[in-house]
């Protein structure tokens, strides 16, 4: 029978955790069939063994595909739009091999919730995010701060989507593009542009933090990932743009990124005496140029806000030289010399009743 849900299991050198993840698949209570596509990038430690073993044992659940050449060093991530295609599901949910999930019920409600939304392209849930050395405590993610409405803009501003969260409506892919970073924002980003993005508030996922995942260098050390993938980073926007062109607000939002992408890749070839822009603008010249206009309307806007500010100090400081100029003239008035006459004429007077 046709499964109705396809899960796409990403590994690489993870053989201490891909039997916790695979086991959190074989968990899932559903009402209907589901397939398990498990792709191994050139492993060198035991997870070809393990995931192997586990397809041995469920063969007709469980189909491995493995690289003979790592992909990911090359920034190749063909193979991903390949398992997409191949997915026989309706739906597909995603898991990388370092994480895992924790509700036996967790297909099966999304599953649920985009049987009964046909206008939605993806949903997702928040997961707990945990450090395997302990040096953090755990949180939430996303938290209650980010609310529980989500769109393509507030997505691209923050991303609150962990990838073993989401689970999306298949589509044909027959303009999907590999070779971005982050890819797993891109696909989010993909399918919202097929419908609207859903929210189930129930933690069903944990995601693991510890030293051998990639995103530990952006979080310990940033520099290594704008050196080793900033073509990858900017075909992300280039990507993200060509989806939503016609869109003012997110093409904006997209120009800010943008922005501070391109400063990050500056300070970065200051640093490191790298050469990351001249890089970039080879292979995306297009994009330089929009960052160098975006740069330019800017400074513009700056210079107005400025002129307008100094014209504001300006009426600011002529408004108080008048007010000194009437408080002189009043001081200097006959009436005023007279008032302060009677004042001081006066003032033994009302010591006097006072006493009485």
């Amino acid at each position: 029978m046709k499964p109705s849900v396809s899960v796409i299991f990403i590994t690489y050198n993870q053989d201490k955790y891909v039997s916790q993840a695979i086991d959190s698949f074989l968990m899932q209570k559903t009402d209907f069939d589901f397939e398990i596509l498990i792709h191994d990038d050139a492993s060198t430690d035991e997870t070809v063994e393990i995931i192997k073993r586990y397809e041995k044992e469920n063969p007709k659940l469980i189909k491995v595909y493995l690289e003979k050449e790592n992909q990911h060093s090359k920034a190749n991530l063909e193979f991903l739009d390949r398992m997409f295609r191949d997915a026989k599901g309706k739906y597909i949910a995603l898991c990388e091999g370092d994480d895992y999930w924790t509700d036996p019920l967790k297909l099966q409600k999304q599953f649920n919730f985009m049987e009964k939304n046909p206008s939605y392209g993806l949903c997702f849930h928040p997961v707990r995010v945990f450090f395997e050395s302990g040096e953090e405590e755990d949180t939430i993610f996303p938290d209650n701060s980010m609310g529980n409405k989500f769109t393509v803009k507030s997505v691209i501003e923050r991303n609150p989507i962990q990838t073993n969260s989401v689970f999306y409506r298949k589509q044909k892919y027959d303009d999907l593009k590999s070779g971005v970073i982050p890819n797993d924002l891109y696909l989010h980003l993909y399918h919202a542009s097929y419908g609207k993005i859903g929210y189930i508030e129930e933690v069903m996922a944990d995601y693991r933090r510890h030293s051998g995942g990639l995103w530990w260098d952006k979080y310990k050390q940033a520099d290594k990932i704008y050196i080793n993938h900033h073509i990858q980073l900017t075909a992300f926007y280039e990507r993200v743009l060509s989806m939503f062109s016609d869109d003012k607000e997110i093409v904006d939002i997209v120009n800010n990124h943008l922005i501070h992408l391109f400063d990050k890749f500056t300070d970065v070839d200051i640093k490191n005496n790298t050469a990351i822009v001249e890089s970039v603008s080879e292979k995306y010249p297009k994009l330089i140029s929009r960052y160098m206009l975006e740069i330019r309307k800017r400074y513009k806007e700056l210079g107005k806000e400025r002129t307008r500010i100094d014209n504001d100090l300006s009426e600011v400081t002529d408004a108080y030289k008048n007010s000194q100029k009437q408080l002189h003239d009043i001081v200097e008035s006959r009436s005023y010399k007279l008032s302060s006459s009677l004042t001081q004429i006066t003032k033994p007077i009302r010591s006097l009743k006072k006493q009485k």
